[in-house]
């Protein structure tokens, strides 16, 4: 089973308010440990919206999963994969479609 994580800050007020790319990995990296999960690659958006659908870090989760067999997912808060309802189903019927476990810290 592969595992994967994404990471994402909208902003650099977001990332001094404790939400930083690195304070979010250090979490998920211990939420990993918490179930025995090795995590193969880190995904990650900086200074871009959770309401955009075209994210770079985002569309290349999305198509290792189709094309690599990710089979679970860790991030930190639904809202760093989403911002947005329409945004969030789509994501979730991704995962769906390829049965990935998604894994949040919060």
């Amino acid at each position: 089973m592969k595992t994967a994580a994404y990471l994402r800050v909208s902003s650099e007020e977001q990332a001094r308010n404790g939400l930083g790319i690195d304070s979010q990995k250090a979490k998920i990296i211990e939420l990993a440990k918490e179930k025995k999960l090795e995590i193969g690659e880190f995904y990650s958006d900086e200074g871009v919206s959770g309401s955009l659908r075209e994210r770079k870090g985002l569309n290349k989760l999305l198509s290792d999963i189709e094309n690599d067999g990710i089979s679970n997912v860790l991030t930190y808060s639904l809202d760093r994969l989403a911002r947005n309802l329409a945004l969030s189903i789509l994501i979730e019927n991704e995962f769906k479609k390829h049965n990935v476990k998604l894994y949040t810290v919060l």
